[in-house]
């Protein structure tokens, strides 16, 4: 929003226009994994619809062709925002924008936003303008091998109402 209270952009202002992969996306319509069928979207993705979770654009959590597209896809072991959204381009929205309301992966389009009209990356951007102004010295996209003992444990219930520890990947 920073960049948005410095005219970067505006909150109506169709996504493609920054992000062309982003430009003349279509909307799921039926058919199969193998097969979909698609149709125009009927007006573009709007930076708007991405902060309202209201692009079509979904996380694949439910059971269906056009989520089982998104998860084809393996849109998290992009190696970058970059190659994120050049996957994310290629994929049918799951319902026509402003239609309805969807979590999904509207968030990561909005950071690849910001490094696209920042001139940085998304990371660079939120350690410069945020974390080093407000004097957050532990806060960061990774964990050091210093630092690791500091995270605190995470639990999970067991069926018997026992609580263990779960093993950290980070």
């Amino acid at each position: 929003m920073m960049l948005y209270e410095e005219g970067h952009f505006g909150l109506d202002d169709p996504i493609g226009e920054y992000i062309p992969e982003l430009k003349n996306l279509k909307v799921f319509k039926g058919g199969t994994v193998e097969k979909p069928e698609v149709v125009d979207a009927v007006r573009p993705v709007t930076i708007k619809h991405l902060l309202t979770h209201t692009s079509g654009i979904t996380y694949g959590w439910e059971n269906s062709p056009s989520a089982q597209l998104y998860k084809n896809a393996k849109l998290d072991d992009s190696l970058s925002l970059q190659e994120f959204v050049s996957k994310l381009g290629k994929l049918p929205l799951v319902h026509q924008p402003g239609e309805k309301w969807d979590y999904g992966y509207s968030v990561d389009l909005l950071g690849r936003l910001v490094e696209v009209v920042s001139s940085k990356t998304f990371e660079n951007f939120l350690e410069q303008r945020i974390f080093v102004p407000l004097g957050m010295k532990d806060t960061g996209f990774y964990v050091s091998d210093e630092k690791r003992s500091r995270l605190a444990k995470v639990y999970r219930r067991l069926g018997d109402g026992k609580m263990e520890v779960v093993r950290r990947t980070v």
